[in-house]
């Protein structure tokens, strides 16, 4: 339950912006966004069961065809 809501206030703060489950086998895959590698960190550290977990960060970037189906979104919606 204290994961739980350390999650969702991360979620609030918008550096935590989803996290699913992996099918068939324990762990999340979750996609976050920082401002620095240390606001990352910070956040990652504040959840209660950080000291209990493995992390494993990748930065990724949005793909091009993201960039222009938001842009066709934001299009339409004007």
């Amino acid at each position: 339950r204290l994961e739980t809501e350390a999650a969702m206030d991360l979620m609030d703060q918008g550096i935590l912006l989803r996290i699913d489950r992996v099918v068939g086998r324990g762990g999340n895959i979750s996609l976050w966004q920082a401002d620095s590698p240390e606001q990352l960190d910070a956040a990652l550290q504040s959840l209660p069961m950080a000291p209990y977990i493995r992390i494993q960060v990748t930065p990724v970037m949005k793909h091009r065809v993201q960039i222009a189906y938001e842009a066709r979104v934001a299009q339409r919606a004007r």
